[in-house]
């Protein structure tokens, strides 16, 4: 122990003055902003701050309730511009909604893309043969959506309960597949959990 003594000591130091150094920059760091201050922050994110006894919502209700807003400064704008006609408050289309899976939105194949005058949700394929790339790292559901994108099933709900039903999620393999149009879930099933060589 005597040998090292120095080296206890130094250690013993170099704790206490790590501690009291990392002790300053949480107290300087955290220190507790101020409502106006996260106020200000939230602004610039575009974002709104509530107090702990408002009643929260959703982005579709605030999206309601400022449309509400919009219609009755209308109408009252229009009221006092032309106090004899009634007046249609104007209504502005709302931006679509983003895809929550970003492979969702991509098409495999660029000749797959239909012409803006067809519904794409109601398109069948007309080859009797679908070739389809399952990438990799992609969910149950996922895999859904490309199958039904592509045509190759008609019913989600059916195909997942049949693929959790024979514990498919964690045995689908990746890569290049090729199915025949009206083929059955359980063969379709067979196909994405058969090991490839």
């Amino acid at each position: 122990m005597i040998r090292n003594r120095s080296f206890m000591v130094g250690l013993g130091c170099g704790l206490a003055a790590g501690a009291l150094l990392l002790q300053l920059m949480i107290s300087a760091g955290m220190a507790t902003p101020t409502k106006a201050q996260v106020v200000r922050e939230a602004s610039k994110l575009k974002l709104k701050v509530s107090d702990a006894e408002a009643k929260l919502h959703t982005a579709e209700e605030w999206r309601t309730m400022e449309e509400q807003e919009k219609a009755s400064k209308g109408e009252d704008e229009a009221g006092q511009a032309d106090s004899g006609s009634p007046s249609q408050p104007a209504v502005t289309p709302a931006a679509p909604a983003a895809p929550k899976n970003p492979a969702v939105g991509k098409t495999q194949n660029p000749a797959a893309v239909a012409s803006p005058t067809t519904d794409t949700y109601s398109a069948k394929p007309a080859a009797s043969s679908i070739a389809l790339r399952i990438p990799r790292g992609v969910t149950l559901y996922q895999v859904s959506d490309l199958l039904a994108r592509a045509g190759v099933i008609q019913d989600k709900e059916a195909f997942l309960l049949a693929a959790r039903s024979r514990k498919a999620q964690t045995r689908i393999q990746y890569g290049p597949y090729r199915f025949e149009a009206g083929q059955s879930v359980d063969s379709i099933i067979d196909e994405l959990v058969r090991v490839k060589e």
